[in-house]
């Protein structure tokens, strides 16, 4: 009986295997817990690369009416939600669709700090903040220029590995040397 190469039989496998889409991170697959009683809200900024960040909020109902209330005592209409977003520059807001809680922001320049805060802009196009999140560093881009002088470059571990004496020898174990037993007094 005659049977089929290996070699076949994986090709098979992998062009029935369907592809793997890219990781979407969720409230639950990043396991963040949500607010307790007496939170007001929160949120969280954080560096995804050298020009993307990424934004998670929850912001209490109470919080949301207080600030809605305060609005309306000024004699002003809430238009909609925004995030705005601080760093080395001018601010700019992005416009936030209804029950929005995470949201990848394109800050187009590495190694700076920025925060977000979440709040309602009226028609007016004044600002009235709900959470502010803490400040997060996006990394420089490129290789890092910093050396430590403790490593030692590849060259040098092959001369010395090549120098020692227990590399030709038949098995790994005999490459390190037994320890001495210790005398107890």
């Amino acid at each position: 009986m005659k049977r089929k190469p290996v070699r076949k039989k994986i090709l098979k496998k992998i062009k029935k295997s369907p592809a793997k889409k890219p990781r979407q991170y969720s409230r639950k697959s990043l396991k963040i817990k949500r607010l307790k009683n007496n939170d007001t809200g929160r949120a969280v900024l954080m560096a995804r690369d050298p020009w993307w960040v990424f934004a998670y909020w929850e912001v209490a109902a109470e919080r949301k009416e207080a600030v809605l209330r305060q609005i309306r005592g000024r004699g002003l209409r809430a238009d909609r939600t925004v995030m705005r977003v601080h760093g080395p520059e001018k601010p700019f807001d992005i416009d936030l669709p209804s029950g929005a809680d995470h949201w990848y922001i394109d800050v187009g320049v590495p190694d700076r700090d920025w925060f977000v805060e979440i709040g309602a802009m009226t028609a007016a196009g004044r600002f009235f903040p709900w959470v502010r999140s803490n400040r997060a560093r996006t990394p420089r881009h490129g290789v890092s220029d910093v050396r430590d002088r403790e490593w030692m470059p590849i060259e040098g571990l092959f001369d010395e590995a090549a120098s020692l004496p227990h590399l030709h020898s038949e098995s790994s174990p005999s490459f390190f040397p037994e320890p001495e037993p210790s005398s107890k007094a």
